[in-house]
Protein backbone atom coordinates (compact mmCIF):
# COMPACT_ATOMS: atom_id res chain seq x y z
CA UNK A 1 0.00 0.00 0.00
CA UNK A 2 2.82 2.39 0.88
CA UNK A 3 4.45 1.88 -2.54
CA UNK A 4 1.11 2.45 -4.27
CA UNK A 5 0.74 5.76 -2.34
CA UNK A 6 4.11 7.05 -3.56
CA UNK A 7 3.34 5.91 -7.10
CA UNK A 8 0.05 7.86 -7.03
CA UNK A 9 1.78 11.01 -5.75
CA UNK A 10 4.46 10.72 -8.46
CA UNK A 11 1.82 10.27 -11.14
CA UNK A 12 -0.06 13.36 -9.91
CA UNK A 13 3.12 15.50 -9.97
CA UNK A 14 3.98 14.25 -13.43
CA UNK A 15 0.49 15.11 -14.65
CA UNK A 16 0.78 18.61 -13.14
CA UNK A 17 4.17 19.13 -14.75
CA UNK A 18 2.78 17.97 -18.09
CA UNK A 19 -0.10 20.48 -17.93
CA UNK A 20 2.23 23.36 -17.15
CA UNK A 21 4.25 22.66 -20.29
CA UNK A 22 1.29 23.02 -22.71
CA UNK A 23 -0.02 26.33 -21.33
CA UNK A 24 0.24 29.08 -24.01
CA UNK A 25 0.17 32.80 -23.26
CA UNK A 26 -2.28 34.95 -25.28
CA UNK A 27 -0.72 36.75 -28.23
CA UNK A 28 -0.43 40.49 -27.61
CA UNK A 29 -3.22 42.68 -28.97
CA UNK A 30 -2.34 44.42 -32.23
CA UNK A 31 -4.12 47.68 -33.01
CA UNK A 32 -5.73 48.39 -36.38
CA UNK A 33 -4.08 51.34 -38.16
CA UNK A 34 -4.28 52.72 -41.69
CA UNK A 35 -1.73 53.86 -44.24
CA UNK A 36 -2.87 56.37 -46.84
CA UNK A 37 -1.12 55.11 -49.95
CA UNK A 38 0.44 57.56 -52.37
CA UNK A 39 0.90 58.27 -56.04
CA UNK A 40 4.32 58.59 -57.61
CA UNK A 41 4.90 61.26 -60.27
CA UNK A 42 4.92 59.77 -63.76
CA UNK A 43 7.78 62.03 -64.77
CA UNK A 44 10.21 60.54 -62.26
CA UNK A 45 12.13 57.30 -62.58
CA UNK A 46 13.04 56.96 -58.90
CA UNK A 47 10.91 56.31 -55.84
CA UNK A 48 11.08 59.83 -54.44
CA UNK A 49 8.41 62.52 -54.63
CA UNK A 50 5.37 60.45 -53.67
CA UNK A 51 2.23 62.47 -53.04
CA UNK A 52 -0.76 61.51 -50.88
CA UNK A 53 -4.10 62.80 -52.11
CA UNK A 54 -5.13 63.68 -48.56
CA UNK A 55 -1.90 65.57 -47.90
CA UNK A 56 -2.24 67.47 -51.16
CA UNK A 57 -5.81 68.49 -50.32
CA UNK A 58 -5.02 69.26 -46.65
CA UNK A 59 -7.42 66.55 -45.46
CA UNK A 60 -6.73 65.27 -41.95
CA UNK A 61 -9.45 62.63 -41.57
CA UNK A 62 -11.67 60.22 -43.47
CA UNK A 63 -14.38 57.65 -42.72
CA UNK A 64 -14.24 53.89 -42.88
CA UNK A 65 -16.56 50.94 -42.43
CA UNK A 66 -15.25 47.50 -41.45
CA UNK A 67 -16.92 44.12 -41.96
CA UNK A 68 -15.64 41.31 -39.72
CA UNK A 69 -15.66 37.70 -40.88
CA UNK A 70 -14.93 35.72 -37.71
CA UNK A 71 -13.54 32.20 -37.84
CA UNK A 72 -16.20 29.57 -37.22
CA UNK A 73 -19.14 31.87 -37.98
CA UNK A 74 -21.16 32.25 -41.15
CA UNK A 75 -21.69 35.75 -42.46
CA UNK A 76 -20.22 38.97 -41.06
CA UNK A 77 -20.71 41.66 -38.45
CA UNK A 78 -19.95 45.39 -38.28
CA UNK A 79 -16.51 45.85 -36.74
CA UNK A 80 -16.70 49.65 -36.96
CA UNK A 81 -19.95 51.55 -36.29
CA UNK A 82 -22.49 51.25 -39.10
CA UNK A 83 -22.31 55.01 -39.66
CA UNK A 84 -18.55 54.70 -40.17
CA UNK A 85 -15.49 55.22 -37.97
CA UNK A 86 -13.47 58.43 -38.21
CA UNK A 87 -9.83 57.83 -39.12
CA UNK A 88 -7.53 60.78 -38.32
CA UNK A 89 -3.93 61.63 -39.08
CA UNK A 90 -1.40 61.21 -36.28
CA UNK A 91 1.62 63.13 -37.52
CA UNK A 92 3.93 62.09 -34.67
CA UNK A 93 5.56 59.21 -36.55
CA UNK A 94 7.19 59.65 -39.91
CA UNK A 95 5.48 58.79 -42.21
CA UNK A 96 2.04 59.80 -40.92
CA UNK A 97 0.00 57.13 -39.16
CA UNK A 98 -3.79 57.15 -39.49
CA UNK A 99 -5.75 55.99 -36.45
CA UNK A 100 -9.42 55.33 -35.53
CA UNK A 101 -11.03 57.51 -32.85
CA UNK A 102 -10.27 54.75 -30.33
CA UNK A 103 -8.33 51.50 -30.49
CA UNK A 104 -9.61 48.48 -32.38
CA UNK A 105 -7.66 45.22 -32.36
CA UNK A 106 -7.13 42.64 -35.05
CA UNK A 107 -8.85 39.26 -34.56
CA UNK A 108 -6.34 36.76 -33.19
CA UNK A 109 -7.46 33.85 -35.33
CA UNK A 110 -5.57 33.67 -38.64
CA UNK A 111 -8.83 32.45 -40.18
CA UNK A 112 -10.66 35.68 -39.34
CA UNK A 113 -10.47 38.71 -41.60
CA UNK A 114 -11.91 42.21 -42.13
CA UNK A 115 -12.99 44.09 -45.24
CA UNK A 116 -12.59 47.90 -45.17
CA UNK A 117 -14.50 50.50 -47.19
CA UNK A 118 -13.13 54.04 -46.82
CA UNK A 119 -14.16 57.43 -48.18
CA UNK A 120 -13.98 61.17 -47.55
CA UNK A 121 -16.91 63.58 -47.84
CA UNK A 122 -20.65 63.21 -48.17
CA UNK A 123 -22.85 60.46 -46.79
CA UNK A 124 -22.66 57.52 -49.21
CA UNK A 125 -25.08 54.62 -49.14
CA UNK A 126 -23.01 51.47 -48.60
CA UNK A 127 -24.28 47.95 -49.18
CA UNK A 128 -22.61 44.68 -48.21
CA UNK A 129 -24.06 41.26 -49.08
CA UNK A 130 -24.79 38.46 -46.65
CA UNK A 131 -23.92 35.58 -48.98
CA UNK A 132 -20.73 34.51 -50.72
CA UNK A 133 -19.09 35.70 -52.80
CA UNK A 134 -19.43 38.90 -50.80
CA UNK A 135 -20.25 41.96 -52.87
CA UNK A 136 -20.24 45.62 -51.91
CA UNK A 137 -21.91 48.72 -53.32
CA UNK A 138 -21.11 52.39 -52.72
CA UNK A 139 -23.18 55.34 -53.91
CA UNK A 140 -23.42 59.09 -53.52
CA UNK A 141 -26.98 59.94 -54.54
CA UNK A 142 -28.45 63.18 -55.86
CA UNK A 143 -30.37 63.66 -52.61
CA UNK A 144 -27.53 65.89 -51.42
CA UNK A 145 -26.19 69.03 -53.08
CA UNK A 146 -22.45 69.13 -53.75
CA UNK A 147 -21.06 72.45 -52.52
CA UNK A 148 -17.90 74.05 -54.00
CA UNK A 149 -16.09 73.25 -50.74
CA UNK A 150 -17.08 69.55 -50.74
CA UNK A 151 -14.35 67.07 -51.58
CA UNK A 152 -15.65 63.59 -52.39
CA UNK A 153 -13.14 60.74 -52.52
CA UNK A 154 -13.30 56.97 -52.36
CA UNK A 155 -10.53 54.47 -51.61
CA UNK A 156 -9.73 51.07 -53.04
CA UNK A 157 -11.46 48.39 -50.97
CA UNK A 158 -9.08 46.63 -48.56
CA UNK A 159 -10.22 43.01 -48.72
CA UNK A 160 -9.54 40.08 -46.38
CA UNK A 161 -7.13 41.83 -44.01
CA UNK A 162 -6.23 39.89 -40.87
CA UNK A 163 -3.22 41.90 -39.71
CA UNK A 164 -1.24 44.95 -40.68
CA UNK A 165 1.33 44.32 -43.36
CA UNK A 166 5.03 44.60 -42.79
CA UNK A 167 5.65 45.32 -46.46
CA UNK A 168 5.78 48.51 -48.54
CA UNK A 169 2.37 49.80 -49.58
CA UNK A 170 1.88 50.78 -53.24
CA UNK A 171 5.66 51.02 -53.49
CA UNK A 172 5.97 53.81 -50.91
CA UNK A 173 9.26 53.25 -49.12
CA UNK A 174 9.24 53.57 -45.36
CA UNK A 175 5.57 52.62 -44.87
CA UNK A 176 5.61 49.38 -42.96
CA UNK A 177 2.20 49.13 -41.29
CA UNK A 178 -1.43 49.94 -41.82
CA UNK A 179 -4.43 48.98 -43.94
CA UNK A 180 -3.51 50.35 -47.42
CA UNK A 181 -5.93 53.12 -48.40
CA UNK A 182 -5.51 54.68 -51.85
CA UNK A 183 -7.95 57.54 -52.55
CA UNK A 184 -9.44 58.75 -55.84
CA UNK A 185 -11.22 62.04 -56.54
CA UNK A 186 -14.87 61.82 -57.52
CA UNK A 187 -15.17 65.51 -58.45
CA UNK A 188 -13.48 68.06 -60.70
CA UNK A 189 -12.07 71.48 -59.74
CA UNK A 190 -12.38 74.79 -61.56
CA UNK A 191 -11.10 78.32 -61.02
CA UNK A 192 -11.24 81.58 -62.96
CA UNK A 193 -8.44 84.11 -63.40
CA UNK A 194 -8.42 87.53 -65.05
CA UNK A 195 -5.87 89.74 -66.83
CA UNK A 196 -5.59 92.42 -69.52
CA UNK A 197 -3.80 91.98 -72.82
CA UNK A 198 -1.99 95.29 -72.35
CA UNK A 199 -1.89 98.30 -70.04
CA UNK A 200 -0.78 100.88 -72.61
CA UNK A 201 -0.09 101.42 -76.29
CA UNK A 202 2.00 103.97 -78.18
CA UNK A 203 1.24 104.95 -81.76
CA UNK A 204 2.59 107.96 -83.67
CA UNK A 205 4.35 109.06 -80.49
CA UNK A 206 1.03 109.17 -78.65
CA UNK A 207 0.55 106.93 -75.62
CA UNK A 208 -2.78 105.60 -74.37
CA UNK A 209 -3.03 103.96 -70.94
CA UNK A 210 -5.81 101.74 -69.58
CA UNK A 211 -6.99 100.83 -66.11
CA UNK A 212 -9.36 97.86 -66.08
CA UNK A 213 -11.39 96.66 -63.08
CA UNK A 214 -13.82 93.74 -62.91
CA UNK A 215 -16.69 94.67 -60.60
CA UNK A 216 -18.70 91.49 -61.04
CA UNK A 217 -18.11 88.02 -62.47
CA UNK A 218 -20.59 85.14 -62.53
CA UNK A 219 -20.27 81.50 -63.55
CA UNK A 220 -23.79 80.09 -63.54
CA UNK A 221 -25.88 77.02 -64.42
CA UNK A 222 -23.48 74.60 -62.74
CA UNK A 223 -25.17 71.28 -61.90
CA UNK A 224 -24.68 70.39 -58.24
CA UNK A 225 -26.65 67.15 -57.89
CA UNK A 226 -26.03 63.73 -59.36
CA UNK A 227 -25.49 60.03 -58.71
CA UNK A 228 -22.11 58.30 -58.54
CA UNK A 229 -22.02 54.59 -57.75
CA UNK A 230 -19.43 51.81 -57.42
CA UNK A 231 -19.41 48.05 -56.96
CA UNK A 232 -16.88 45.50 -55.78
CA UNK A 233 -16.61 41.78 -55.11
CA UNK A 234 -14.67 39.55 -52.74
CA UNK A 235 -11.45 38.49 -54.50
CA UNK A 236 -11.59 35.16 -52.60
CA UNK A 237 -7.83 35.25 -52.23
CA UNK A 238 -5.47 36.54 -49.55
CA UNK A 239 -5.58 40.19 -48.47
CA UNK A 240 -5.44 42.76 -51.22
CA UNK A 241 -6.45 46.33 -52.04
CA UNK A 242 -8.99 45.99 -54.83
CA UNK A 243 -10.16 48.86 -57.09
CA UNK A 244 -13.90 49.46 -57.47
CA UNK A 245 -15.88 49.16 -60.68
CA UNK A 246 -17.64 52.43 -61.58
CA UNK A 247 -21.31 51.68 -62.26
CA UNK A 248 -22.66 55.25 -62.64
CA UNK A 249 -20.14 57.98 -63.40
CA UNK A 250 -22.17 61.04 -62.32
CA UNK A 251 -25.53 60.48 -63.93
CA UNK A 252 -28.98 62.06 -63.41
CA UNK A 253 -27.46 65.54 -63.02
CA UNK A 254 -29.66 68.39 -61.82
CA UNK A 255 -29.45 71.78 -60.15
CA UNK A 256 -28.21 75.09 -61.56
CA UNK A 257 -26.08 77.10 -59.13
CA UNK A 258 -23.63 79.98 -59.40
CA UNK A 259 -20.04 79.57 -58.21
CA UNK A 260 -19.29 81.79 -55.20
CA UNK A 261 -17.16 84.88 -55.77
CA UNK A 262 -15.99 87.57 -53.37
CA UNK A 263 -15.38 90.84 -55.17
CA UNK A 264 -13.06 93.20 -53.24
CA UNK A 265 -14.11 96.78 -52.60
CA UNK A 266 -13.59 98.69 -55.82
CA UNK A 267 -13.40 95.49 -57.89
CA UNK A 268 -10.54 93.35 -59.19
CA UNK A 269 -7.76 95.55 -60.60
CA UNK A 270 -6.32 93.73 -63.59
CA UNK A 271 -2.79 93.76 -64.88
CA UNK A 272 -0.93 91.74 -67.49
CA UNK A 273 -0.36 89.11 -64.77
CA UNK A 274 -3.25 86.83 -63.80
CA UNK A 275 -5.46 87.73 -60.82
CA UNK A 276 -7.69 85.14 -59.18
CA UNK A 277 -11.39 85.96 -59.63
CA UNK A 278 -13.01 82.71 -58.47
CA UNK A 279 -10.85 80.36 -56.41
CA UNK A 280 -10.73 76.58 -56.72
CA UNK A 281 -14.30 75.27 -56.59
CA UNK A 282 -15.19 71.58 -56.50
CA UNK A 283 -17.84 70.65 -59.05
CA UNK A 284 -19.61 67.54 -60.27
CA UNK A 285 -18.10 66.32 -63.56
CA UNK A 286 -20.46 67.55 -66.27
CA UNK A 287 -20.88 68.99 -69.72
CA UNK A 288 -20.07 72.70 -69.92
CA UNK A 289 -22.74 73.22 -72.58
CA UNK A 290 -25.12 75.02 -70.19
CA UNK A 291 -22.50 76.73 -67.99
CA UNK A 292 -22.40 80.47 -68.61
CA UNK A 293 -20.04 83.35 -67.86
CA UNK A 294 -21.00 86.99 -67.40
CA UNK A 295 -18.70 89.89 -66.50
CA UNK A 296 -19.09 93.53 -65.56
CA UNK A 297 -15.96 95.64 -65.86
CA UNK A 298 -14.88 99.26 -66.15
CA UNK A 299 -12.24 100.62 -68.51
CA UNK A 300 -10.54 103.91 -67.77
CA UNK A 301 -8.75 105.19 -70.87
CA UNK A 302 -6.16 107.89 -70.27
CA UNK A 303 -5.18 110.06 -73.20
CA UNK A 304 -2.68 112.90 -73.15
CA UNK A 305 -5.41 115.47 -72.58
CA UNK A 306 -8.38 113.59 -71.09
CA UNK A 307 -9.62 110.49 -69.28
CA UNK A 308 -12.61 108.47 -70.50
CA UNK A 309 -14.34 105.82 -68.39
CA UNK A 310 -16.96 103.30 -69.47
CA UNK A 311 -18.66 100.28 -67.94
CA UNK A 312 -19.28 97.11 -69.90
CA UNK A 313 -21.67 94.32 -68.89
CA UNK A 314 -21.66 91.17 -70.98
CA UNK A 315 -24.67 88.89 -71.35
CA UNK A 316 -24.48 85.34 -69.99
CA UNK A 317 -22.18 83.66 -72.50
CA UNK A 318 -21.97 79.84 -72.65
CA UNK A 319 -18.41 78.69 -71.97
CA UNK A 320 -18.51 76.62 -75.14
CA UNK A 321 -19.13 79.72 -77.25
CA UNK A 322 -15.58 80.93 -76.76
CA UNK A 323 -13.00 80.11 -79.42
CA UNK A 324 -11.12 77.87 -77.00
CA UNK A 325 -13.38 75.67 -74.90
CA UNK A 326 -13.50 72.43 -72.94
CA UNK A 327 -16.65 70.36 -73.60
CA UNK A 328 -16.69 68.51 -70.27
CA UNK A 329 -15.36 68.86 -66.74
CA UNK A 330 -13.99 65.40 -65.97
CA UNK A 331 -13.44 63.56 -62.73
CA UNK A 332 -10.01 64.03 -61.10
CA UNK A 333 -9.21 66.99 -63.39
CA UNK A 334 -8.49 70.65 -62.55
CA UNK A 335 -9.47 73.47 -64.93
CA UNK A 336 -8.11 77.01 -64.94
CA UNK A 337 -9.97 79.55 -67.08
CA UNK A 338 -8.10 82.81 -67.74
CA UNK A 339 -10.23 85.76 -68.93
CA UNK A 340 -8.22 88.15 -71.08
CA UNK A 341 -9.77 91.58 -71.68
CA UNK A 342 -8.48 93.64 -74.58
CA UNK A 343 -9.12 97.22 -73.41
CA UNK A 344 -8.65 98.83 -76.82
CA UNK A 345 -11.14 96.56 -78.63
CA UNK A 346 -13.43 95.40 -75.81
CA UNK A 347 -12.87 91.76 -76.83
CA UNK A 348 -12.91 89.12 -74.08
CA UNK A 349 -10.99 85.91 -74.63
CA UNK A 350 -10.85 82.80 -72.46
CA UNK A 351 -7.89 80.43 -72.28
CA UNK A 352 -8.79 77.15 -70.52
CA UNK A 353 -6.11 74.78 -69.22
CA UNK A 354 -6.72 71.22 -68.00
CA UNK A 355 -4.38 69.28 -65.70
CA UNK A 356 -4.69 66.14 -63.59
CA UNK A 357 -5.77 66.78 -59.99
CA UNK A 358 -3.20 64.16 -58.99
CA UNK A 359 -0.47 63.81 -61.60
CA UNK A 360 1.04 60.44 -60.97
CA UNK A 361 0.80 56.67 -60.98
CA UNK A 362 0.80 53.91 -58.41
CA UNK A 363 2.74 50.70 -58.19
CA UNK A 364 1.19 47.31 -57.67
CA UNK A 365 0.72 46.54 -54.00
CA UNK A 366 2.79 43.66 -52.63
CA UNK A 367 1.23 41.63 -49.84
CA UNK A 368 3.06 38.71 -48.24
Amino acid sequence: MKNLYYIAIAALLAASAGCSKVEVADAPDKAVTFTVASYSPQTRADDDGYVSVLDQDNVSSFKSRAFLHAAGFTGWSNYFPEAGETISANSTPDPTEWLPSHEYYWPKSPDSYIDFISWHGGEPVIGYSTTTPYTATFEWTNDKEVAPTDNLMWADMACRYHANDNTPVYGKDGVTEGVPTLFHHALAQVRFMGKVSQKSKTENERTVEWTVKITNVSVANVSNKGTFSLSNEDPETDKTAKPWKIEKDWQNLSGAVTLPVKVPTGGFSLSTESTELIGWSNVIPQSTNAVTLSVTYTVETKYASKIVEETVTTPAIPLQNFTESIPNWERNKRYTYTLIIEPDTGVIKIIPVEINWVDGATKEITVE
